[in-house]
């Protein structure tokens, strides 16, 4: 049986692998205040799903926010966006689970000092079910 909790360690490994990480929250915690920086989201299983062997497999989802200073522009936010959906292409390995979909950018969101995007990134369990 795969951990999720592994699978979720893996998917951030992948991520903190990044020559030119910027400052990044680990799961779930938001950090004000410090830009550039990635804030790590550990999403719910989405869906289990049954196989015809009677396997069973769960989906899950790792958010990506990526977050610069307000003014700074789009090229800044690309500069940061494109690493993150070039780590998690269609497919890629992370460990027992596999992208099972393409990674989608949730829209650009203003805030009072900041301009943040989102990434959404689902994955699948491959071997079992989780425990």
């Amino acid at each position: 049986m795969t951990s999720i909790t592994a699978v979720q360690a893996a998917a951030h490994e992948r991520l903190a692998g990044l020559p030119d990480l910027p400052n990044t929250a680990w799961p779930n915690v938001k950090a004000d205040g410090v830009t550039p920086r990635y804030e790590v989201y550990d999403g719910p299983v989405l869906s289990r799903a049954v196989s015809l062997r009677g396997s069973t497999s769960s989906t899950l989802l790792l958010q990506v926010d990526v977050v610069v200073e307000a003014g700074l522009g789009p090229n800044k936010m690309r500069d940061l966006v494109q690493p993150v959906l070039d780590l998690f292409p269609l497919n890629q390995d992370l460990g027992d689970a596999r992208v099972s979909g393409p990674a989608s950018i949730g829209g650009y969101r203003q805030e009072d000092t900041e301009y943040r995007c989102s990434i959404t990134i689902p994955y699948r369990l491959l071997k079992g079910s989780p425990p």
